[in-house]
């Protein structure tokens, strides 16, 4: 299923218009990292208490070129 996802993850990305695709991932989640960096995007940094609850997150970006 998740390799069905991002099939069809990466044909929306190159179909559409966009740039930039971003996404925040809880800084103590491990396995929704591991899934962020497999779908092909890259650490840019992390956001302290960005969390409603104030936890940290790591910002994800893919550029599309």
């Amino acid at each position: 299923m998740a390799r069905n996802f991002k099939e069809k993850f990466d044909i929306l990305v190159k179909t559409s218009k966009v740039k930039r695709i971003q996404t925040n991932v809880k800084a103590d989640f491990k396995l929704g990292h591991r899934f962020a960096e497999w779908l092909g995007f890259e650490k840019e940094g992390l956001m302290k208490y960005y969390g409603p609850d104030g936890s940290n997150y790591i910002r994800y970006a893919r550029i599309v070129i």
